[in-house]
């Protein structure tokens, strides 16, 4: 959404290893009376990462290449990831915003076990049914508070979260190298 697009780039901008495209313009339109949000961002050249990977691996000799393209998607999250942000939680949700890792994954935690309480014992989740989860679920609790005292961290920082290959966009430079050429969502 708009809010968190504003947010991420605010965070990120100015960082040359952060390839995300440049902002045109945001913001909400009504469309038949329902508010659309918008953002229109530079033209990248080049696919998105998985069908650039089924076009070009079905070159030959694509080994160091993919090596090379493998290494900078590394690099690329890895830079995305090194900034802080000092809150944890969903960006631009109406939900709390937590200010240590530990607090945010027992607030999840605890709202997952709460909505694990409220299924109806034969609703099937998979080959699981219901009931055989809200029976584990005191010990896992328990688990969880022997545990807390690992979910310690000193800073948020940013991350993906939709880390998969759609959301990267992927080129070849004009040495042939395969590179990614900028991070969306």
């Amino acid at each position: 959404d708009a809010e968190k697009e504003q947010l991420i780039r605010h965070i990120v901008k100015g960082d040359p290893d952060v390839l995300i495209p440049e902002l045109i313009d945001s913001g909400f339109d009504f469309i038949e009376g329902k508010k659309i949000a918008f953002l229109i961002m530079e033209f990248i050249s080049g696919g998105v990462l998985d069908s650039f990977l089924e076009k070009e691996l079905s070159t030959k000799d694509t080994s160091d290449r993919l090596t090379g393209l493998v290494h900078d998607l590394g690099f690329r999250i890895g830079a995305l990831h090194r900034h802080n942000i000092g809150i944890y939680g969903l960006i631009g949700l109406p939900t709390e915003q937590y200010y240590s890792w530990g607090d945010y994954v027992l607030a999840q935690f605890a709202r997952e076990i709460r909505l694990t309480a409220a299924l109806d014992p034969n609703l099937k989740l998979g080959k699981v049914r219901a009931d055989s989860l809200q029976l584990a679920t005191p010990n896992l609790q328990e688990l969880v508070g022997r545990l807390q005292s690992s979910l310690v961290t000193p800073e948020a920082q940013t991350t993906h979260g939709d880390a998969r290959f759609g959301n990267f966009m992927a080129d070849t430079s004009s040495q042939g190298e395969w590179k990614i050429s900028s991070i969306i969502d």
